[in-house]
């Protein structure tokens, strides 16, 4: 019997270059990154999470899930030296897995069976990515949310490309997991930048206010084309961001 299952997305998670960050850094904006959500095309549950080891990191982000109300959430970090796997799923207690066993919990997880479609993982992406990309098979999507900010208490997905110097896009597969999930559906925001005369140029859009067009390219696949961006001055918004917190 023939599969129709889409395979886990090729999409090199982490490794672009952001012209994002380094503003947030300069201005000392504390942010949270490796958060993924993670779907199954046969099931009903999604779920979000953090790759991380970092306690102040993994605080903000039992705030958000808190402040949000996500009923789904997990913790993943390998501790490469070791070879070692931690999870933890909600308030469960924290397991040590191999890939294998975190491979079977996760499928367990969503009530799915397994249906082998081996790719090969970037070296340049995280292990979380690698893993899925390598180990999960078809039906599984997995979407990376480039940055949290606590202070903003913002979801920020950064693409570096603009379609026409003026639309954006988003893939079919992430619009579909930014907004099964009521906290960052209302509460992300889409970032687009591109380089005119050596100078970075933002455009941003609210996700639960875009004005999109739905499109199925070669080049782009499946997926929205976006004409409402607005073009900002991010050190602006930063700087009086950052008076906001001081005063």
């Amino acid at each position: 019997m023939k599969n129709n299952l889409p395979e886990v997305k090729a999409e090199i998670y982490g490794t672009r270059n952001s012209n994002l960050e380094p503003v947030l850094n300069k201005f000392n904006i504390y942010y949270i990154k490796n958060l993924w959500i993670i779907s199954h095309i046969k099931s009903k549950k999604k779920m979000i999470g953090i790759e991380s080891n970092n306690k102040k990191d993994i605080f903000h982000f039992e705030n958000l899930v808190k402040k949000f109300g996500i009923k789904n959430y997990f913790f993943v970090f390998k501790d490469i030296d070791k070879n070692k796997i931690y999870f933890r799923y909600n308030q469960d207690k924290t397991l040590v897995l191999t890939e294998n066993e975190l491979k079977n919990y996760l499928l367990g997880l969503f009530e799915v069976n397994f249906i082998s479609n081996p790719k090969k993982g970037s070296n340049e992406a995280s292990f979380f990515s690698r893993f899925f990309r390598e180990k999960m098979g078809k039906g599984f999507v997995l979407t990376d949310i480039d940055y949290y900010i606590p202070s903003m208490n913002i979801f920020i997905e950064e693409k570096i490309y603009l379609l026409n110097k003026k639309n954006g896009f988003i893939s079919y597969g992430q619009y579909k997991n930014f907004t099964s999930i009521e906290g960052i559906k209302n509460n992300l925001m889409l970032m687009y930048s591109q380089n005119i005369s050596n100078k970075v140029c933002f455009y941003c859009v609210e996700l639960n206010k875009i004005k999109k067009k739905f499109i199925n390219e070669k080049k782009w696949g499946k997926g929205y084309i976006i004409n409402n961006l607005k073009k900002i001055d991010i050190t602006e918004i930063l700087t009086q961001k950052m008076e906001l917190e001081l005063s």
